[in-house]
């Protein structure tokens, strides 16, 4: 199974360049996705960076995990997912021990809610 999904990625980041599409790019740091309601760890890890195309409609959009075992990492947007005709969404969230692991994955999904909701992606693809 992990093999196949590294075969997807692979393949869907590859496969990309040959529909990739030229034009301008903006990065947006730091945006907050969740209310922190003075808990200074959801206001300092519950964050995200939205790199998308300029004047383009339709795209689709990536939501990029860091790795790290929900003990480490940091948000990033992979050199590999950009120029290539969609949006990408690095996502930065709590981490153990520091918070329980479903905390982690809340802070995910929350992620993900925010990013679909926002109204950066109006103009891209939803699905």
């Amino acid at each position: 199974m992990k093999r196949l999904v590294t075969l997807f990625f692979v393949l869907a980041v590859c496969g990309t360049g040959a529909v990739a599409q030229e034009g301008a790019y903006k990065t947006v740091k730091d945006i907050a996705y969740r209310d922190a309601a003075g808990d200074g760890n959801i206001d300092t890890m519950c964050r995200l960076d939205i790199y998308y195309p300029v004047g383009k409609t339709g795209f689709s959009t990536v939501v990029w995990y860091h790795g790290g075992g929900l003990t480490g990492g940091r948000r990033e947007i992979p050199e590999a997912l950009k120029d290539k005709g969609l949006a990408v969404v690095g996502v930065e969230y709590r981490l153990s021990p520091h918070v329980k692991v479903a905390d982690c994955v809340d802070d995910a999904a929350a992620a993900a809610a925010s990013a679909t909701q926002s109204a950066t992606f109006t103009r891209g693809a939803r699905r």
